[in-house]
C-alpha cells in the first residue's frame, strides 16, 4: 500500500479521497475535544481560506486549490498531518515521556521534593522556593508543564497556603515554575525536538542554548518569591522540620545515574533516541535490580560478576 501510495502521489483515487477526508474530519474533532472549540474554529477558517482565497482581493489572494490537492497535502503529504511534529512525537517524545514516567515511579519525585525542602525550605518564603526548585528539578526529566504541575503541585500548593501565601499566588508560582520545565535541559518540551529536526542540528546544541535562559527564568522566579515573601512578612520553615538534602541524595543516588547517562550520551554526539533508550533501559534495571539486590544481598552480586 505504501509503495502504491508513493507511486501515485498527487493522483489520489476515490478511496484515498474518502479516507483522507475522514482523517481531516477526525483531526478537527480531536482538536475540538482536547483543545476546545476556538482552536478548531480557527483551523476551519484557514481551511476555508484555501478554497476561497482566489476570490479575495490582494494581498490575500492566491491561485486557488481544489479539494483533491488539499486532501493530498493534509492527509498524505509530509507537510500535513503526518509532518514533522507527528514524526518528532513518535520518534523522540514518546521515549522521553516513558523515561520520565519510569523515573517518577522509581522515586525521583521524592528525591526532588526532599532535596528542595532541605536546601531552600528555610529561606524566606521557603515553601514557594521549594516549589520553584522542585519544578526546576522535575523539568530535567519531564518537558511537560502539565506533568510538572500534577507531580509537584499536589504537595507544594497546600504547603505554600499553610505557611501564609495567598491561594492565587501559590497557584501562580506552581504554574509559572512548572511551565519552565519546557525549557529546562536535558529533557525539554516538544518544540525543542522540533527545532532540532527542522534546523537539522544536534539536539545537544538546543540543550546548550537553553541552559542560560532556563537558569535566568528560574532565577527570576526565585527572586519574585523572595520579594513577595518579604512584602507579606513570611519566613522560611524551621530547619528542624526539614529533611537533610544530602541524606536524600545519598538514599536515592542511583536514580541520578539514568539522567547522568542521558546527558553524557547527548553531549557525546549520540542521537536523542539512543540516549533516551539507554536512560530508560538503565532505569528499568535500577527498578528491577534494587529489590533483587536487597533480597539476595551484595555478596551474591560479587560472586556473579567476579
Amino acid at each position: 500500500f505504501y509503495a502504491d501510495l508513493i507511486r501515485r502521489s498527487g493522483f489520489l483515487t476515490t478511496p484515498d479521497l474518502i479516507v483522507g477526508t475522514l482523517l481531516v474530519v477526525l483531526v478537527f474533532e480531536a482538536a475540538r475535544r482536547l483543545m476546545g472549540l476556538p482552536l478548531a474554529v480557527i483551523a476551519f477558517i484557514f481551511l476555508a481560506y484555501c478554497f476561497v482565497g482566489n476570490h479575495l482581493p490582494p494581498p490575500f489572494i492566491h491561485r486557488g486549490y481544489d479539494f483533491a490537492q488539499l486532501v493530498d497535502t493534509f492527509a498524505f503529504g509530509t507537510e500535513g498531518i503526518y509532518g514533522t511534529p507527528v514524526y518528532v512525537s513518535a520518534a523522540y517524545i514518546f521515549i522521553f515521556v516513558v523515561f520520565a514516567a519510569f523515573l517518577e515511579r522509581a522515586g525521583m519525585i521524592a528525591l526532588f521534593n526532599d532535596f528542595a525542602l532541605g536546601l531552600v525550605g528555610s529561606w524566606r518564603g521557603g515553601p514557594a522556593q521549594v516549589c520553584v526548585l522542585s519544578s526546576a528539578l522535575m523539568g530535567t526529566i519531564s518537558g511537560s508543564g502539565v506533568a510538572n504541575v500534577v507531580a509537584s503541585g499536589q504537595f507544594t500548593i497546600p504547603l505554600m497556603k499553610r505557611f501564609g501565601f495567598r491561594s492565587a499566588f501559590a497557584g501562580a508560582v506552581e504554574a509559572t515554575s512548572s511551565m519552565g520545565g519546557q525549557i529546562m535541559p536535558p529533557v525539554m518540551g516538544a518544540v525543542a525536538f522540533i527545532m532540532a529536526e527542522t534546523l537539522n542540528i544536534p539536539y545537544a546544541e538546543v540543550v546548550k542554548a537553553a541552559i542560560i535562559p532556563a537558569l535566568l527564568y528560574f532565577g527570576a522566579c526565585f527572586w519574585q518569591v523572595h520579594l513577595e515573601a518579604g512584602k507579606a512578612g513570611l519566613h522560611g520553615m524551621a530547619k528542624a522540620e526539614l529533611p537533610n538534602p544530602w541524606e536524600a541524595v545519598r538514599k536515592h543516588w542511583p536514580l541520578v545515574l539514568p539522567l547522568a547517562v542521558l546527558v553524557y550520551l547527548l553531549f557525546a554526539g549520540y542521537t536523542p533516541i539512543f540516549a533516551g533508550t539507554m536512560g530508560l533501559a538503565l532505569t528499568i534495571v535500577l527498578i528491577l535490580g534494587t529489590p533483587l539486590a536487597a533480597l539476595i544481598g551484595p555478596l551474591a552480586f560479587r560472586v556473579v560478576f567476579w
